[in-house]
């Protein structure tokens, strides 16, 4: 009968209409009627008790214990005292207005609505359980339950209240002790490394493994992003976090274990309590020049001391639910746990979890990580050190669904062997992703500057947290999941993924520039080089909206030279998400600079290319050259082969801060036949003396070789421009290539080819400062290429404050070219009277630009309005209009 009376109120849920059911009258469903216009589903305010409320686990422990013994449960309510739809409001506003800023930010991007789960827990209840006795530990809102320290016989009577759903035990487990080896006062040869690796010291290795620090050096460290570290307490005064205490970037501290706000040692912890915080803490945010770096070394932090361990006591369940959510309430948009619950121990009367239950919903913790995913935080957690035990696969909370479980890789990315694998036991590919976990270099609590390398995915976790924070960083408009796409699908095993490697080995600098699904995306083919000195440059851009756009705010920056101040454009939309703007024609031998911003509804801003406007888009003007010096990017660059990874790196450098290379992360693979080169094609038609040139060094083992390639074709068919570069070239050298053999042809192409065998391998090839030259032949004098007709362009920016840019040629023709104009160019106010005269000179035929500084010619600022200017020669003028906006 109560079988048959449960199977009835449950198809009554499910297929009527909504309600809200009534603890008082328990099972008895008033309804609330809905608005027509009402968007939000509402969730049931009320469970059903559970039958038995008292887990079949506990049941089974309890038959063990005697009455006076006491036990640790959670106990899990039907409802939250929330039952009519005004009450539901109300309690939604309240908590709304609890959250922090940066948590409601983070809502607000993730599109994460408030809703019955972050509601707090009826007080009243729990009040009503406590009467019966036991003493408080945590409460949990997403859970909807309190945990508790009680008597044995006090458990059937809080399973008859009626407000209680079901009744279970407090898991608890062990870790093992990872194993740390003391190297202070020596740098392993990470410290050998040239450039960056003197900055970095013993820490250079496991950052460069995942391409680190050339996005350290395009300016991306976390800045501006809350990490929440859950773990067992850490040793604050280690001169490695000093910066972050120095520059407030501690936000919060919480103590969940003796409930203060210490997450250092304190009387009655045990000695080495706060051992393992201290490293994975300093792995990925630690800060010591020449010592050690995290890769979100400028991130704000929060700490929570979940972990009550000395190796011998268990860990606790309550105290990291309680902890991820004390994390979300302030606003962390990334937390990092080390948390793996490796040692299974029923023998000592804990409760423990089977693979069975490596489901994705059947852990505690792991139900509350994909709640904190939920609502915008991503949670990446150490997939376990299992693998060579009995138990083997991946430990919760790492098999949540939407948690980034990471596995251990030594120094060559061979996976470790403790590393525990995949599937999950729903068969789910597990871990995500893996990073160093093989003696990863990290801070010791032993000392205020003692430091070491320990083992474990514990280890790795960090390195892979402290990446998804700098993507958070350099693009704030990136929400949780997507941040974790493109952590995955920018790995090296992305073509692949297995139980073992996952999507592979991360890499930092190509899931910088990966496109996610559904985030605000500016794309913009670039032109590289012009020949026309006569007419505007249109340059156009397809922007996807991701959280929507603020129309208004959508520009195109540009300058004329390397020193000025950007000027503003705004951008045109032409609908379908194309967008344009026109840069005024320039001079012969101009290097524009430019690159476009966009900002959506959230006031997230978003430049491309990416780390602009120091990286920024360059538009060659009828020069005799163009350099590519990889200090703006890799941006008219395309890559392709087998085992592909080049990109750039600020490792060593022949000048300058970036280059070029096959393989930046660490040496190149076996069986690599990959290639970098140009987009872009030149015509080498009446050219003099054309030449490709390049600076590089290299290392290859024996049998594998670089070259440079030449395409006359449009890609089809490459043949060997030089002969093949191979063995060891220690220091950077020049190689300048001639190209008389190929004048004539208009579509030639270059790349550089690196091709290994299935043996030994090096650190590669470093390139550097590649140009190529095609000035023109002097068939033609100076006639051809001189202004044939007078013109005034329009200033920009305009409306302008301070200064615009007034653009404008001067008269000439083809049988005076070299007959000088006198020239007048005058500011003119509305009421006709002369503001300021800008140029009264004779001036050859060309093509000028003069900046107003929007002063009149006593030195002294004009107010704002419209403003004519006028330019006048020998033989014609002509006038426009612009605005001042202050």
């Amino acid at each position: 009968l109560k079988r048959s009376l449960f199977l009835v109120i449950i198809a009554f849920i499910l297929f009527c209409p909504p309600y809200f059911l009534s603890a008082r009258s328990m099972g008895k469903a008033q309804s609330i009627s809905h608005p027509e216009n009402q968007k939000e589903t509402f969730r049931l305010l009320v469970s059903l008790k559970e039958y038995p409320v008292i887990s079949p686990a506990l049941k089974r422990f309890l038959s063990d214990c005697s009455s006076e013994d006491f036990v640790k449960v959670w106990i899990f309510f039907t409802d939250k005292g929330v039952f009519s739809q005004k009450q539901y409001q109300q309690a939604k506003a309240t908590f709304k207005n609890s959250l922090t800023g940066s948590a409601l930010k983070r809502r607000l991007k993730n599109k994460v609505e408030i809703d019955f789960l972050d509601l707090p827990i009826n007080q009243n209840y729990a009040d009503e359980v406590l009467k019966l006795g036991g003493k408080f530990r945590k409460r949990s809102r997403w859970l909807n339950a309190i945990s508790l320290q009680i008597q044995v016989d006090k458990i059937e009577r809080i399973a008859q209240l009626p407000f209680v759903r079901k009744i279970k035990k407090v898991v608890s487990f062990k870790r093992k002790p990872p194993k740390i080896e003391p190297i202070h006062g020596k740098l392993c040869r990470e410290k050998e490394l040239a450039g960056y690796g003197r900055r970095y010291g013993s820490s250079c290795r496991q950052l460069d493994q995942i391409n680190v620090p050339v996005v350290h050096d395009m300016g991306f460290k976390g800045e501006n992003v809350i990490v929440g570290m859950l773990d067992t307490g850490y040793r604050k005064d280690h001169q490695v976090f000093a910066s972050a205490y120095s520059e407030s970037r501690v936000l919060a501290e919480w103590d969940f274990i003796n409930d203060d706000g210490n997450t250092q040692n304190e009387g009655g912890d045990p000695s080495g309590q706060h051992d393992h915080g201290t490293y994975t803490w300093s792995a990925l945010g630690g800060e010591y020049d020449g010592e050690l770096y995290g890769p979100a070394h400028k991130a704000e932090f929060i700490l929570a001391k979940t972990e009550n361990t000395s190796y011998e006591l268990p860990v606790e369940e309550d105290d990291w639910v309680a902890g991820l959510e004390w994390a979300d309430s302030i606003g962390a948009e990334v937390v990092s746990s080390s948390l793996g619950y490796t040692t299974w121990d029923d023998s000592a009367g804990l409760e423990y979890y089977t693979y069975e239950d490596m489901d994705g919903n059947t852990a505690l913790c792991t139900q509350a990580a994909d709640l904190a995913a939920s609502r915008g935080v991503l949670v990446v957690n150490a997939a376990g050190n299992e693998r060579d035990d009995p138990w083997h696969y991946i430990v919760a909370p790492a098999d949540g669904d939407s948690v980034i479980a990471v596995g251990a890789v030594d120094l060559e990315g061979v996976i470790a062997g403790f590393s525990s694998v995949g599937p999950t036991y729903d068969g789910r590919i597990k871990p995500e992703v893996v990073a160093r976990g093989v003696d990863t270099y990290c801070a010791s609590a032993l000392g205020i500057d003692q430091y070491g390398s320990v083992n474990g995915t514990s280890l790795s976790t960090p390195l892979v947290a402290g990446c998804a924070a700098v993507l958070l960083s350099a693009h704030p408009d990136w929400t949780a999941m997507q941040t974790r796409e493109a952590l995955m699908m920018t790995a090296n095993n992305a073509s692949s993924p297995d139980n073992t490697y996952g999507w592979g080995l991360v890499n930092l600098f190509a899931a910088l520039n990966y496109n996610p699904s559904g985030a605000l995306t500016i794309q913009h083919d670039p032109p590289l080089f012009t020949s026309d000195t006569q007419n505007p440059y249109i340059m156009s851009a397809t922007i996807t909206p991701g959280n929507g756009l603020s129309e208004d705010s959508l520009f195109l920056f540009w300058r004329s030279d390397t020193f000025s101040p950007f000027g503003k454009q705004g951008l045109q939309s032409l609908g379908s998400d194309q967008y344009q703007a026109e840069i005024p024609a320039q001079s012969a031998g101009t290097i524009l600079h430019y690159y476009f911003s966009a900002q959506d509804s959230l006031n997230n801003v978003v430049n491309f290319p990416l780390g602009a406007p120091r990286f920024k888009f360059k538009l060659y003007v009828a020069t005799d050259f163009i350099t590519f010096d990889f200090e703006d990017g890799f941006f008219h660059w395309e890559t392709g082969g087998v085992n592909n990874q080049w990109c750039i790196t600020s490792n060593d450098s022949s000048q300058g801060t970036f280059r070029l290379t096959d393989s930046p992360p660490a040496e190149y693979q076996n069986n690599t036949d990959s290639w970098a080169g140009i987009k872009k094609t030149f015509d080498l038609t009446d050219v003099e003396n054309p030449q490709l040139s390049f600076w590089h060094r290299y290392q290859f083992w024996s049998g594998d070789s670089g070259f440079v390639e030449i395409n006359l074709d449009e890609g089809k068919n490459w043949e060997r421009l030089c002969s093949a570069f191979d063995s060891t070239q220690g220091g950077w050298t020049q190689v300048s290539l001639p190209l008389d053999a190929y004048t004539g042809h208009t579509n030639v192409k270059f790349r550089f080819r690196l091709i290994s065998d299935d043996e030994g391998t090096g650190d590669g090839w470093y390139i550097d400062e590649v140009q190529v030259n095609f000035k023109p032949t002097s068939v033609e004098e100076e006639p051809a290429s001189m202004p044939l007709q007078f013109s005034l362009d329009r200033n920009y920016p305009n409306p302008f404050n301070p200064t615009t840019t007034i653009p404008f040629t001067v008269y000439g023709s083809r049988f005076m070219v070299h007959s000088p104009s006198h020239t007048t160019l005058k500011v003119y106010n509305v009421l006709g009277q002369k503001v300021r005269i800008l140029v009264d000179e004779e001036m050859m035929p060309g093509n000028y630009q003069v900046i107003w500084d929007g002063k009149d010619n006593q030195g002294k600022e004009v107010a704002s309005g419209i403003y004519f200017y006028q330019l006048v020669t020998e033989n014609s003028g002509v006038t426009k209009k612009m605005m001042l906006l202050k």
